[in-house]
């Protein structure tokens, strides 16, 4: 059962000047603090008392905040080159500012892969939103590439929607009326 208008007190006594933050729950049992700690690994403590209710206290860690996730917008062909654009990330998660202090692109001929250390390709430092993957399209292998945003505290965000860029224009064969694809080969 929810507990409505209880008093939550959150506490870092750690820091300089020490972080109090207060607010009472809703309705619903919930109650919103925006808790800005000077350091991240630090224990923040908990209270959560209401009116003729047993306190509870507890702690939790602070951790730095997870950047909010890039979302690529395009992959365009120059050339043999395949250039990577997407939406710059200034805040976290759940909307909060921050500062993100750079992207991580990564690239791999798999759509379903799962971006790990080797498939990174490389990284664009903060506020760039671009890469550009040279040569990429001198080969025949079509590529697939995600981007993670890293925070200055090396907090990573989840990986963007893919983007994906093919060697070879695939146009479609209007004088057929089955429409049948045909593919050209890019010089």
């Amino acid at each position: 059962t929810p507990v409505e208008d209880a008093l939550v007190c959150c506490y870092i006594p750690n820091q300089t000047p020490p972080m109090h933050v207060t607010d009472h729950t809703n309705g619903s049992g919930t109650a919103v603090l925006s808790v800005s700690p000077a350091t991240s690994d630090d224990t923040m403590y908990v209270t959560v008392t209401k009116n003729n209710f047993l306190p509870y206290e507890g702690y939790a860690l602070v951790v730095d905040a997870i950047p909010a996730t890039p979302y690529i917008t395009q992959v365009q062909k120059q050339s043999a080159n395949a250039h990577i654009i997407w939406t710059q990330v200034t805040s976290d998660e759940i909307g909060n500012p921050l500062t993100v202090d750079h992207y991580v692109i990564y690239r791999s001929t798999a759509p379903d892969f799962i971006p790990g250390p080797s498939d990174s390709i490389g990284t664009s430092a903060y506020p760039e939103t671009t890469y550009t993957d040279v040569g990429a399209l001198n080969g025949s292998d079509s590529y697939y590439y995600l981007v993670k945003a890293v925070s200055a505290a090396a907090r990573k965000s989840e990986k963007s929607n893919m983007g994906y860029v093919f060697p070879a224009d695939v146009n479609e064969n209007t004088t057929v009326t089955d429409k049948n694809r045909v593919q050209r080969t890019v010089p």
